[in-house]
């Protein structure tokens, strides 16, 4: 929990040095709170039990999270308009990296279905 709380106080320290934007930067540790929080009520609900192994992938869930709620956050800051055309502006322009990132990330889950290593077995 304690490092799950550092990502998190890292990520917003991160975001509001690089961003200069603390309120940008406060609504996606929020977002990733809550992707956090449903992911523990979901392991609860599947009977994980937080150990080394889930307490990993929370914490990759984090960065995972910060990727898709960053490029979404930038592309509406950067926009000009109205909230609206912002919004919409901003799913047009950073609909490509999301993708992008997404089949990244899932090219290196699917590289590990073949591995033999106890850590990823389990």
């Amino acid at each position: 929990m304690l490092a799950i709380l550092c990502v998190l106080f890292v990520t917003f320290v991160v975001l509001t040095i690089v961003l200069m934007n603390p309120w940008l930067a406060s609504i996606v540790v929020v977002v990733l709170t809550v992707i956090l929080v449903e992911l523990f009520g979901f392991m609860g609900l599947s009977e994980i039990k937080l150990s080394a192994i889930p307490a990993v992938i929370l914490i990759v869930t984090v960065g995972i999270g910060v990727e898709f709620t960053v490029h979404i956050s930038v592309g509406f800051l950067t926009a000009i308009g109205s909230r609206n055309k912002r919004m919409v502006m901003s799913l047009e322009h950073t609909f490509a990296p999301v993708v992008h990132g997404a089949i990244s990330t899932l090219l290196g889950i699917v590289m590990l279905v073949g591995a033999e290593f106890d850590f990823i077995i389990k």
